[in-house]
């Protein structure tokens, strides 16, 4: 369907359904059943109040997300930074789930952490409301959820953090190349990438033994050390 007979639809059902309807109708068609996204609604819809999320827990069920987290703070930490502010757009998301329940986001980070000198604080704050008066294709919905916060629906706060493990690569004039592993991405991969031969994933897996001793299982935002 292309953008312009879903605009049609979503217009033509606002006009013709209640703004608590229209919701349900967002929910139905848009998130998925009891999934984080429909609870923040609710969460809404109820006027519950503010709710903790559980950030590592996003991270590791969103590719794009940690990935971004991770770059960031380690290239960060390799400018010589020991604090900072990733910022999260809605585009980042791979988790669609986690991408409507929360939005757009700034992760802030400090290093080390109070728990380990190998981990990383994040945490964020973010607040959860519609957006009725920008232009988009589902302007009519955000016009409902807003016109609800005349009965018992609330804006919220959301918020978060995490101790995450970061593998900081040794840094200056004589440092080894490191690379981030990016979603999708395998040893042999990284192997061609560098090596213009994919056998030589050995060679990446040897090392870094120490922290990969199992070579298929790469995750996301890992630091690998490219001999």
């Amino acid at each position: 369907m292309d953008r312009t007979a879903k605009a049609a639809i979503i217009k033509a059902v606002c006009a013709i359904t209640t703004d608590r309807m229209t919701m349900e109708i967002a929910k139905f068609w848009e998130m998925t059943p009891n999934g984080r996204a429909a609870a923040h609604l609710d969460q809404y819809l109820e006027g519950k109040g503010d709710l903790k999320v559980d950030l590592a827990r996003v991270l590791q069920e969103d590719s794009g997300v940690q990935f971004k987290v991770h770059k960031e703070i380690v290239f960060g930490l390799r400018e010589g930074k020991l604090a900072g502010t990733v910022g999260v757009p809605q585009e980042v998301y791979r988790n669609k789930d986690w991408q409507y329940a929360i939005g757009s986001m700034n992760v802030n980070w400090t290093f080390p952490s109070k728990v380990g000198q190998d981990r990383v604080h994040i945490g964020f704050r973010n607040e959860y409301r519609w957006h009725p008066n920008e232009p988009r294709i589902t302007q009519c919905v955000h016009q409902a959820a807003d016109q609800l916060r005349a009965d018992k629906a609330r804006n919220y706060w959301m918020e978060g953090s995490a101790e995450i493990v970061i593998w900081l690569p040794q840094f200056g004039p004589n440092a080894p190349r490191f690379h981030l592993v990016r979603p999708g991405e395998t040893l042999s991969k990284i192997a061609l990438q560098y090596y213009r031969n994919a056998q030589r994933w050995t060679d990446i897996h040897d090392a870094n033994r120490r922290r990969l001793p199992d070579p298929d299982r790469l995750t996301v935002g890992m630091v690998l050390e490219i001999p």
